[in-house]
């Protein structure tokens, strides 16, 4: 009975989300997997999804490459979905569609971006 209410708040919570048009720029590697969105260098989102990984995975040359990203999805706060090795984190966004990804050019992101910290000049 606990896991049908669990179900059912999961069910519930994922379909009063508001989806939102995102782009920015996401890496992955073995041990993450993270989404810099344009425009607010003050974070960084986990998002820990198999179809932008794959993706990804298709465009990058090597792990932890930053590639422009465009999705389709929302913020994981409310979200009651974990992933990770030990199933013990939780995603900061939650992605629905994989719209763009390629590899980065110079006037992408024209505002701050948290992870240019890491972009080679």
């Amino acid at each position: 009975m606990r896991n049908l209410a669990l179900v059912l708040a999961s069910v519930l919570t994922l379909a009063c989300h508001k989806s939102a048009d995102v782009e920015g720029f996401y890496l992955a590697g073995t041990a993450t997997a993270v989404l810099a969105p344009c425009g607010d260098s003050s974070f960084v989102l986990s998002a820990p999804d198999s179809a932008l990984r794959a993706r990804y995975d298709r465009v990058a040359s090597r792990p932890y490459e930053p590639m422009f990203v465009r999705v389709r999805g929302f913020s994981a706060d409310s979200a009651a979905s974990i992933y990770g090795r030990l199933g013990g984190a939780k995603p900061g966004f939650v992605v629905e569609r994989v719209l763009e990804v390629r590899p980065r050019m110079p006037h992408d992101c024209s505002g701050p971006v948290a992870i240019r910290l890491f972009l080679p000049k």
